[in-house]
């Protein structure tokens, strides 16, 4: 490429021409000019010269770039010769390119065997629901999901269309979307509610035109995931959402403005009242000091991450307002940039939200909770297997040893052992799983009497116990055993929280909540009530650990000695008695427990059935045992042959209806265990009842009652018995119900 520019020496002698030329102009014309018109030519020249230099510089630099690109292009043009001879010079292809080549001409090769199995496994094991519709939509397979999820066989399914397994209106619509997908050669994928076995589920559905070699459509691939819980939380998310937005609808939300450095610059009225203070004390007052300590920080980082593109960020904050109370505001912070991006001020619109993050955490903990329970359900079902035999086991030990024997107290230690342990599983049924508990209508001041003495040996001698009990206190219908256990973990908490000593006050009162109280405690009826109040000097919670002390298997102590579930299981009872619970507590002010339980009118004490355990009842009647569990099993008959009965034991359904049929009289009484695999105890009660009739029925269980009932017809007039129970319990009754056969 030719060089079309000047060179360096040219440049300059123009430009020394140039000079000389201005010297004769300025010579020619200094007599006709004044000293100030002079100044001013004079500095018209000098930046006209100016001018002139800066484009001698300019063309020096498009100079050099020209040099650049000519060797650039020079660089190109050689490259591309070298490739040109190389394409034209004759070459010998190597022998991977010739494999590689030969490869290519083969036809596509059919998947192995292994791979087909590979597939045809992961097609029909897949959690999710898979099938697949020919070009005339028609299911050529389908996996177990998918079946198992229209309650139908694979031979129901294979063959047929959707207007064989849907209704009309769906099958249409289904219809009329595969058909989309499989004309315009593209998947689809969306949210549908689709009719199953158990009725209608949200299902995530994806659809996938299938092409063969010509990229002609030959059918389709189906698939379908269950979102049905997730779509039913974002329900209950927007009903949350809109049961807020009608409470606050009508309020105006807290708007300010303040400069980088926080200082307050405007605030409006409702900013004003919501704090109790009047705008002339706000202003000039940092942003930070009406929010809550514990979050500044926070606020301060998402502040100093603000920038240009990034000029607005969320607020979520607490603050605590003049009555004390502890209120969420949720808004949004916005910067104001200058044009060298530096803050000029920002301004924050925000509004309370208190009642619906309170909404939120409450859902948040009833599924924590639920998840937990359904855990706690399915362990204390064994537990309750294992202690029915250690501790009945350990009752026949102590009848036999007698009173005199060495080995009663390590014999009464195992019942013990035995029993605590029973308590214990108790605890983990009580704050997770609606079981239903034996209730009475009773005084609370009578459970804080009874426990009162085991208190004082609980919390030693350095913590004073004081208790105040109401006069006329009225009564609530709970569990007593529970209570005791709502009270003794406690005050087990608050000993822990004074290790140098303190004060423990148990107080009791009657109370009314009224409609506000209501309104600010979601959940929580107006009415009468009864409130239990503990409190204790010890060295309090921080807000971070008070907001989590009812979460389950959730402690502040070593971890390995502490389950973290006492104040979940308290939690667990007052729910589960209709009541609620709050705590207030602050680090080194010592923690307030108040109880709420609904005041009820039944003023009946309904004692629980005594046993006597000197006189037991005995009988001759032929009873069957079933019982899944051999030890338990072998417990009970154990058990019943001792009082006198005619005992007769198996293991399954088939094989006591077999034993029933060689028998030549009917069975007096049926014990059976509720939970079995292949045939659960009220299934066997109707098998046997073809065959004979007039017997009674004891069912048990390590399951609670709530539970049971979902594995068959177990209805509150079945007599059902708690696992672990004792002698004393079966004893009484078996007899009870022989009792109520006509003589």
């Amino acid at each position: 490429m030719q060089d079309q520019g000047k060179t360096d020496e040219q440049l300059m002698a123009e430009l020394e021409a140039l000079r000389q030329r201005v010297a004769r102009i300025e010579a020619a014309e200094s007599p006709r000019l004044e000293a100030g018109g002079r100044a001013g030519y004079l500095d018209d020249l000098l930046r006209w010269t100016e001018t002139v230099n800066e484009l001698i510089s300019r063309e020096m630099e498009l100079e050099e770039e020209r040099r650049r690109i000519d060797k650039a292009l020079e660089k190109a043009h050689a490259r591309l010769e070298r490739q040109v001879e190389k394409r034209i010079a004759p070459r010998v292809p190597t022998q991977e390119e010739e494999r590689v080549e030969a490869d290519e001409r083969q036809p596509l090769q059919q998947p192995s065997r292994e791979q087909m199995d590979l597939w045809q496994t992961a097609f029909a094991s897949a959690l999710d629901l898979l099938a697949l519709k020919n070009k005339d939509l028609v299911y050529e397979a389908a996996n177990l999901s998918f079946c198992r999820f229209l309650g139908l066989e694979q031979e129901k399914v294979v063959g047929r269309t959707d207007f064989d397994l849907f209704s009309q209106s769906e099958a249409e619509t289904r219809r009329q979307e595969d058909a989309q997908v499989m004309s315009s050669g593209k998947s689809l994928i969306q949210d549908e509610q689709v009719a199953g076995a158990a009725g209608k589920s949200w299902l995530q559905v994806s659809r996938t035109p299938l092409l063969d070699g010509t990229g002609q459509c030959v059918g389709l691939f189906w698939s379908g995931r269950d979102i049905t819980a997730q779509r039913e939380a974002e329900e209950a998310l927007r009903l949350s959402e809109a049961r807020f937005r009608a409470v606050v609808e009508d309020q105006v939300e807290l708007i300010c403005r303040f400069l980088p450095d926080g200082t307050l610059t405007f605030v409006n009225d409702v900013f004003c009242r919501y704090f109790g203070r009047r705008r002339k004390e706000l202003i000039g007052q940092p942003f930070a000091s009406v929010i809550f300590d514990q979050d500044r920080e926070e606020m301060k980082e998402r502040v100093l991450s603000l920038a240009p593109e990034k000029p607005a960020t969320a607020l979520d904050v607490r603050a605590v307002v003049p009555n004390g109370d502890m209120r969420c505001l949720r808004g949004t912070i916005r910067a104001r940039f200058d044009s060298q991006g530096r803050v000029l001020g920002l301004q924050c619109v925000a509004r309370d939200v208190t009642e619906q993050a309170r909404l939120e955490e409450r859902l948040r903990r009833g599924q924590k909770m639920q998840a937990v329970g359904q855990l706690a359900s399915g362990c204390a079902h064994h537990f309750n297997n294992l202690l029915t035999v250690i501790n009945g086991y350990a009752q026949f030990l102590i009848g036999a040893l007698g009173p005199d024997s060495p080995l009663v107290r390590d014999a009464e230690a195992i019942l013990k052992a035995g029993e605590r342990a029973a308590s214990l599983t108790s605890q983990l049924l009580a704050f997770g799983c609606p079981a239903e508990v034996q209730t009475r209508a009773l005084d609370l001041n009578d459970v804080l009497r009874d426990v009162g003495e085991m208190l004082h040996s609980l919390l030693g001698e350095d913590v004073v116990l004081k208790i105040k009990l109401a006069e006329d206190l009225g009564m609530v219908k709970v569990n007593p055993g529970q209570m005791e256990v709502v009270v003794l973990n406690l005050a087990t908490n608050a000993r822990e929280a004074m290790p140098s000593g303190g004060v423990l006050s148990l107080e009791t009162a009657n109370v009314e909540l009224d409609g506000a109280y209501a309104a600010r405690h979601p959940g929580v009826e107006p009415g009468d009530y009864v409130m239990m109040t503990v409190s204790d000097s010890g060295c309090g919670m921080t807000p971070e650990v008070r907001e989590r002390i009812f979460e389950p298997f959730f402690t502040t102590k070593d971890p390995v000695t502490r389950a973290g579930m006492g104040l979940a299981t308290v939690y667990g009872i007052i729910e589960q008695s209709g009541g609620h619970i709050q705590v207030f507590s602050e680090p080194d002010l010592g923690t307030t427990f108040k109880i709420y339980l609904p005041r009820v009118d039944d003023s009946r004490q309904l004692a629980l059935p005594a046993m006597s355990s000197s006189e037991l009842p005995r009988g001759t009647e032929r009873i069957l045992v079933l019982e899944d569990q051999d030890q338990v099993r072998e417990f009970a008959a154990e058990m019943l042959e001792r009082l006198g009965y005619d005992v007769l034991a198996a293991s399954n359904g088939n094989d006591a209806l077999a034993l029933c049929l060689t028998m030549p009289t009917s069975i007096d009484l049926l014990l059976a265990d509720v939970v079995m695999p292949n045939m659960s105890g009220p299934e066997f009660v109707e098998r046997l009842h073809q065959l004979h009739q007039g017997f009674e029925v004891i069912y048990m269980s390590g399951y609670p009652v709530a539970t049971i009932a979902n594995h068959g017809p177990v209805g509150p007039e079945d007599v059902v018995i708690q696992k672990p129970f004792t002698l004393e319990e079966l004893a009484y009754e078996v007899r009870r119900a022989l009792n109520k056969r006509p003589a």
